[in-house]
């Protein structure tokens, strides 16, 4: 069930005005990567829209709807990809833009078959995505890294072992968005879903990374208004005060500021 609260170009525009620090672009992919991961169709396509009328580039935003693969599910990426075609851009690019998540290359063509060995080529490409995702496990949670993965594999090595693969392998090692906006983009994604430790893990891997806590704490403030309020928003709360600690006070108390949201 979608949380999403009705959101115009104007709202976020006013929103995205004050970018507390951080890359107004990678802000603007957040905005997508989150309601992407929420589910709500028009939702997703009214974002869509405004991230297109900003200029944002269209690989970017195809990018951030694939990086919610590895958080919410093909289903939900797949869904964001009709959301951006209903917003007016994939006849820009005809191709198969969904085929680069799930693995033949990313242009929608796969190789003849007469010049492959289907189980040798499948069985090296997923060693190799493997190591890669091991790899960029370790880069994204730096000495974090040994607990997260002690506690994703508590119940089962085979589940850490996909997460590595798929996640990270498949979703991080992505061209085109850089590392950092990758990791804020993890942080929109997991926003929406009531997830609270893996939340925590990716807001403490953005500020072992450079982010400040004021910057997520801004970030947090702008995914706050994009949902309702409920249970999802509790654990986000608890997700970001466990990792970063108390959000500084702006020295008005609850009511006491005419132009405040929240």
């Amino acid at each position: 069930m979608s949380n999403a609260r009705p959101i115009r170009g104007t709202t976020l525009q006013f929103l995205l005005s004050d970018t507390g620090g951080l890359d107004g672009s990678d802000l603007n992919l957040a905005t997508v990567t989150a309601i992407i991961a929420d589910g709500n169709f028009n939702a997703s396509k009214d974002v869509l829209s405004f991230a297109l009328k900003t200029k944002v580039p269209s690989q970017d935003i195809r990018e951030a709807i694939l990086h919610v693969t590895g958080f919410a599910g093909p289903l939900r990426s797949q869904q964001g990809l009709r959301a951006f075609a209903k917003a007016g851009t994939e006849s820009a690019k005809p191709t198969d833009a969904f085929s680069a998540i799930m693995g033949d290359g990313g242009g929608g063509q796969l190789d003849e078959v007469t010049q492959r060995d289907p189980d040798k080529d499948d069985a090296e490409l997923e060693a190799k995505r493997a190591l890669r995702g091991s790899e960029l496990f370790d880069k994204v949670h730096g000495k974090a890294a040994k607990a997260v993965a002690r506690r994703l594999g508590e119940n089962s090595q085979t589940a850490l072992r996909w997460i590595q693969s798929e996640v990270y392998g498949k979703t991080f090692g992505r061209p085109r968005l850089g590392f950092q906006t990758r990791i804020l983009l993890s942080i929109a994604a997991l926003f929406p879903l009531g997830m609270s430790q893996p939340l925590r893990d990716f807001i403490e891997a953005a500020k072992n990374h450079g982010f400040k806590s004021e910057e997520l704490w801004h970030l947090h403030g702008l995914l706050k208004k994009m949902f309702k309020e409920g249970p999802h928003q509790d654990a986000a709360e608890r997700a970001f005060s466990d990792a970063l600690g108390a959000k500084k006070s702006d020295g008005f108390g609850p009511g006491k500021d005419p132009f405040r949201w929240d």
